[in-house]
């Protein structure tokens, strides 16, 4: 602009700025005419009611009025061109780029947009501004022209573009020269004018877009500053600007946040870049490479451009090529186009703190985290941790994820920009890496012992690992307000932050973390699933530093691990050696956990009577050490064996006593559970009323906290109940829930479990077909687990579905094989009620004698055990038999006591 002013000298700037002047003046006069225009012609439409001393007033001020009106047209023509007050007829500028032809999806946020447009627009108060911000490589610009392809035809004044390169540090648009690229599209001869001040510059672009209907896209925006002075003020106008940041600043404007494409969308965009049809011919590989690139689009283009211009690769080829977290980057790039470059420009545009804190986010190995993880990293207190990630949100480079249960924002990097981190922290010196996952490990090691605290007060530092504690209390306050949901929410966490130490040679630190983590493995089976990595390197930390205590926990812990997997003499394994631990330590709390598992073991595989032993043991040692917690825990699993063995009273009695103690203690897991065994007594016992109401209060606890895999044993037992309501379409529906979950876990013994039950709903449909089969199934899996209880109990089953199809031999086969079992194992009461069943079929059969010896042996049994209900199947059994043996008078004897049994049960 200096070789504009030597070229026309001072005299074009002076007539430059009294033009402006009088441009102004004549908008002035415009605004005031309008106004006292308006005031005559509402005095004149009320002519009758002013004053007649004031109306010769009022027709010398309208006279003036019209001559005044009548020299504006002569004024505004001599405004020079530029700055006419008039919407101008000049050019009508074109500059939005292309549309990529690869553009995929959308739609749903597009038509959000076109609404708010819509609506802004018509109420005509305010210019319609749209910021759409997202992390980098994202679709921010395709989508912003996109729009602005659709929306044309409503802006017929003009589309103006701008790609601001606020990333680019040192090549940012300044304002003034967008102004001036703008004005010169609207039809200013920007040589002509010798205008540098950024507000005059600004003034001259509204007055140009006074009037028009212009739209404006202000593309790769750095800040509010950037755009403020491009912001149209005619509400005519429209805005779209894209960012990284959120531009919290522009209050006005309606925010897009933009956020990865879906899987499906990211198939679809990938077939668009390399072929359709190559693209359909390896669905599963298209689907894993959308995945691998986090469903980003800049990195599906690139993906999609490499196979593109690699015919000879097939699409598992680069599925394995993108596996390899430490060449993903290099993977993706393609000519100018790379995701480490997009990544970088946001990085640089950080200062020096916050690029420290990004760098050392790369050693996170969690999948989501808390602030107090950054504060650890670079050693601060948890206010300027979130300080320094809220920066890091404002850049995209980390996002907010929620918030979990105990009300902690979680944070989370998409898995490219985490491949950035992790580039960047290697290049940082051993020391500092050392230190900081040091730092680390330390901070979830102090959390995790908050937690414990909470679930178990008497709790003590097991060991000498340099813990990292951060000075804010509020946080081991929320961590104690809800242990388990913290536990739930870091699992992940703590088992990355296990193999960090491992692999850093923090042994103690190691150990301690798998210490907590494995204790609480039975409520968070579900929530990771590299169980036996992580219990292996703690167990092995343990034995580099011989902490004999720490080898016993972690032994125990991996005993459960094999036990949940139904590999129960592995489990028998582990639990003994942990044993042997901790009698040599004299630590005989540790003693009577670890014996309360080897007799829960027991009873799982079916073995009630030793498992029964067993537990009494572990319930005398709780006892004499008042270990509440521990006493409740064994009165529980003694009251589930209790069941099993259908000894109500005593299951009734421990439960309800363990119950107590899990209120008492504020336990809520323990009270779910108890509450789902006291409800499986009740249903044994007929009463359906109070088991429904247990049931369902243990299913909502378990729901709050998070425990799936109980809450699915829950549901199993829920179901049950609805079976013997007859309720058999809520039963259904809950089984197949239940099932669901124990296939996800993997739990074998509990699916099978679900299919024996599902497959006694089946039958009582009639769908006996479906019925065998699932009853097959299920026994396949209880004879590969070498669980004979429960084999016997799904011959029992299949029996049933034998009998109603008439197939009397293979249902009295299959009934002796499990008479022998339940024999073997000690379960009277369950040998009782398949001689019942074996009875009634040798009456089918016509061999009375041999199914009257059975039912009175069923019948003696069921007294024994003071069971109404299945006294009265017998004895209307019995009844059946000796009428059909001649025994008329006996016949009569057992109905009538079937009568008086039915009136004292009803």
């Amino acid at each position: 602009m200096g070789d504009r002013r030597s070229d026309h000298g001072r005299k074009p700037r002076y007539r430059r700025f009294f033009a402006r002047l009088r441009s102004r003046w004549v908008l002035s006069m415009l605004l005031g005419l309008a106004a006292a225009g308006a005031q005559v012609a509402g005095i004149a439409s009320g002519w009758n009611e002013v004053p007649v001393e004031a109306r010769s007033a009022m027709i010398v001020l309208a006279a003036v009025l019209t001559a005044m009106m009548s020299m504006l047209p002569g004024l505004i023509n001599s405004v020079p061109n530029g700055t006419r007050a008039e919407a101008p007829t000049g050019p009508v500028p074109r500059q939005l780029p292309p549309v990529t032809r690869h553009f995929t999806g959308r739609e749903q946020t597009i038509t959000d947009m076109r609404a708010y447009l819509e609506h802004t627009r018509k109420l005509g108060t305010s210019v319609p501004m749209i910021v759409i911000n997202g992390k980098g490589g994202v679709g921010k610009t395709a989508l912003a022209i996109r729009f602005a392809h659709l929306i044309a035809a409503d802006y017929p004044d003009g589309r103006l573009y701008v790609n601001l390169r606020g990333q680019e540090e040192g090549k940012r648009d300044d304002p003034v020269a967008v102004l001036g690229r703008f004005l010169g599209a609207l039809g200013v001869d920007v040589n002509a004018i010798a205008v540098e001040d950024l507000d005059d510059l600004s003034d001259l672009y509204q007055e140009r877009l006074a009037g028009r209907r212009v739209l404006v896209v202000l593309d790769n925006a750095w800040n509010e500053a950037q755009v403020r002075p491009l912001l149209p003020r005619n509400p005519g106008c429209a805005v779209v600007i894209t960012s990284r940041r959120p531009l919290a600043g522009l209050v006005d404007a309606h925010r897009v946040p933009l956020d990865v494409i879906p899987p499906d969308d990211a198939v679809e965009l990938l077939g668009k870049v390399a072929g359709a049809e190559r693209v359909a011919r390896e669905p599963d590989a298209a689907q894993e490479i959308a995945r691998l690139c986090g469903y980003l689009p800049l990195a599906l283009r690139i993906a999609g451009a490499r196979l593109q211009t690699r015919p000879h690769w097939t699409l598992a080829h680069l599925v394995d090529r993108l596996r390899d977290e430490r060449s993903v980057l290099r993977e993706l790039e393609v000519g100018e186009q790379a995701v480490r470059a997009s990544v970088h420009m946001s990085y640089e545009g950080l200062g020096r703190r916050e690029q420290r804190a990004f760098r050392l986010l790369g050693l996170v190995q969690a999948g989501s985290f808390g602030a107090w993880v950054l504060a650890a990293l670079v050693d601060s207190d948890l206010a300027e941790a979130e300080l320094l990630i809220e920066e890091l949100v404002d850049a995209q480079l980390v996002e907010a994820y929620g918030t979990d249960a105990t009300g902690m924002t979680r944070y989370r990097l998409h898995d490219l920009i985490r491949a950035y981190a992790q580039e960047l922290v290697q290049q940082a010196s051993n020391r500092e890496r050392n230190n900081a996952v040091k730092r680390l490990a330390g901070a979830y090691l102090t959390m995790a012992e908050h937690a414990q605290r909470a679930i178990e007060p008497e709790y003590v530092e097991p060991g000498t690992a340099q813990r990292w504690r951060p000075g804010d209390q509020s946080l081991a306050a929320l961590v104690q307000r809800q242990p388990r949901a913290w536990y739930i929410a870091e699992c992940p966490g703590l088992a990355r932050v296990i193999e960090q130490a491992h692999e850093h040679g923090l042994w103690e630190l190691c150990w301690e973390i798998g210490s907590l983590l494995c204790t609480n493995f039975e409520s968070l089976r579900g929530y990771w699933a590299a169980w036996q990595r992580t219990f292996d390197l703690a167990l092995n930390a343990a034995r580099r530093v011989n902490n004999r205590y720490g080898q016993a926990v972690l032994l125990h812990a991996r005993g459960a691990w094999f036990r949940d997997q139904d590999r129960f003499a592995e489990a028998g394994g582990q639990f003994r050696q942990a044993l042997g631990l901790y009698r040599e330590l004299g630590d005989r709390k540790g003693e009577a956990e670890t014996l309360t598992s080897i007799g829960d073991s027991l009873r799982a595989r079916g073995w009630y009577v030793e498992g029964e032993e067993i537990i009494r043991q572990a319930l005398g040692l709780f006892r004499e050490l008042g270990d509440r917690a521990g006493e409740g825990r064994a009165l529980r699993h003694l009251g589930g064996i209790h069941r099993s063995l259908h000894r109500l009273k005593e299951a009734e009695a421990d439960l309800r006593q363990a119950l107590d103690i899990a209120r008492e203690l504020g336990d809520r897991s323990e009270e779910a559970r108890t509450l789902r065994s006291l409800g499986g007594v009740c249903i044994l016992q007929h009463r359906f009323a109070d088991a429904d109401e247990m049931l369902e209060q243990a299913v909502w606890l378990l729901e709050e906290l998070g425990d799936k895999s109980w809450r699915a044993r829950t549901l199993y037992t829920l179901a049950r109940l609805r079976l013997e309501q007859g309720q058999l379409a809520e039963a259904d529906e809950l089984l197949r829930e239940a099932l669901a979950t124990f296939e996800e876990f993997h739990n074998r013994q509990w699916a099978a479990r679900v299919q024996r039950v599902l497959a006694d709903l089946r039958r009582r449909q009639g769908r006996l077909d479906e019925a065998r089969l699932l009853i097959e199934e299920a026994l396949d899996t209880f004879k590969a687990l070498e669980l004979r209880l429960w084999y016997a109990h799904g011959l029992r089953a299949l029996a049933r579905v034998d009998r109603e199809r008439r197939e009397y031999a293979s249902a009295a086969e299959h009934l002796r094989m499990a008479i022998h079992e339940f024999e073997q194992h000690g379960d009277d009461w369950t040998k009782a009620d398949a001689q019942r069943l074996l009875g009634g079929i040798l009456r089918a059969q016509k061999r009375y004698a041999e199914a009257r010896e059975l039912l009175d042996a069923a019948l003696a049994t069921f007294r024994e055990f003071e069971d109404g209900w299945r006294e009265l199947k017998t004895l209307r059994e019995r009844a059946m038999v000796r009428r059909a043996m001649g025994d008329r008078a006996g016949a009569k004897e057992d109905r009538r006591r079937a009568r008086e049994l039915a009136a004292a049960l009803a």
